[in-house]
């Protein structure tokens, strides 16, 4: 009787682990999906910055709010200064 019991606590630990892991390799996924998603939006904001669009139609056509796209263009623009300095 023991032996069966150890053997359905095993079988449980085992498939909960599973269970786990599982579910960890989807919130993983979910997450790099939204990550990937937010880094395009801020390629085509610093594209929208770069062919000199304003913050309102960008703000429309990412939206972000803009909030965010005056810290993204602030970023945008550190980064082009940094690359003509040097």
């Amino acid at each position: 009787m023991d032996e069966i019991v150890r053997e359905g606590i095993e079988k449980g630990m085992q498939q909960g682990i599973q269970k786990g892991i599982q579910k960890g390799i989807q919130q993983g996924r979910q997450e790099g999906r939204q990550e990937g998603r937010q880094e395009g939006r801020q390629e085509i904001a610093q594209n929208a910055f770069e062919k000199g669009l304003s913050d309102d139609i960008i703000a429309s056509i990412t939206g972000f709010s803009m909030n965010e796209i005056k810290k993204i263009k602030n970023a945008w623009l550190s980064t082009k200064k940094s690359k003509t300095t040097h």
